[in-house]
């Protein structure tokens, strides 16, 4: 993994805490080198392919070379914050209308565009995206052809991943033979796994993990493997955060409901 150039993630959470008012050489350079490293992120690819879905607009991917040349959801918010640091509006907003796109399709924005990753989604950002353009642009009517999609997306986290407390958790839409497989990976990276379980329990261990990559935080002891056994406080507060910005959003496009 060293050999591979992540530099599209941490560039982006770089310039979106430099100072916008730095004078000193060396911040300028690293500014410069931003802006010309950026652009060597985007992607094209508008046509479905058996493994990947078509996108109507430019993209931006989390590495320049190397692994990761797929678009990715949460991925995409940090990188939008470095986009708009630099003033690369465009750009952020071609990211903004790609997830809109794939929301609209599928109803929800999959881990990233790569099909094997639709069984789950990743922590959703997509309305504070929306947001930040808007913020910008101050365009009414592009918020209003956002806003059902948003809505949308909503439905999805809660109808799929709502639990009996009235609160959301990670999960994921895997076939048995998928969280099987899965488990089967995970034994690759920990390898006190036991590889002889039950099916059952491959199954159900699986499910754990995949929701886990769901979260983005894959894998950390913070889900003590049992992802699917807690509602995660920043899932739960994005959401809030959702329910908040179409409380927003009603009011700034005239619309019932903000209460």
């Amino acid at each position: 993994m060293k050999k591979y150039i992540f530099i599209i993630f941490y560039l982006s959470m770089a310039v979106s805490t430099l100072s916008l008012s730095a004078r000193d050489d060396n911040g300028e350079r690293v500014r410069d080198f931003i802006r010309e490293q950026m652009p060597l992120s985007v992607r094209v690819n508008t046509v479905d392919t058996l493994g990947k879905i078509g996108l109507p607009h430019p993209y931006s991917v989390p590495c320049v070379q190397g692994m990761f040349q797929d678009m990715f959801y949460w991925d995409t918010y940090f990188t939008n914050l470095g986009l708009i640091s630099i003033g690369d509006t465009v750009q952020a907003k071609n990211n903004v209308d790609n997830i809109l796109y794939v929301i609209n399709l599928l109803g929800y924005m999959p881990n990233a565009t790569d099909r094997g990753m639709f069984n789950r989604s990743q922590p959703p950002y997509a309305s504070m995206m929306v947001a930040d353009i808007y913020d910008i642009t101050h365009d009414r009517e592009w918020l209003g052809r956002a806003l059902p999609v948003l809505e949308k997306e909503y439905d999805f986290w809660m109808t799929k991943r709502t639990t009996p407390n009235g609160l959301n958790r990670h999960g994921n839409s895997a076939t048995d033979k998928e969280l099987s497989d899965f488990y089967g990976y995970m034994t690759t990276r920990f390898p006190h796994l036991k590889w002889e379980i039950p099916d059952s329990e491959r199954i159900r261990q699986g499910s754990h993990f995949l929701s886990e990559a769901e979260s983005g935080w894959d894998f950390t002891p913070r889900f003590d493997f049992r992802c699917e056994d807690f509602n995660p406080v920043d899932l739960n507060s994005n959401l809030y955060i959702y329910e908040k910005n179409f409380e927003r959003f009603y009011k700034e496009l005239g619309l019932k409901g903000s209460k």
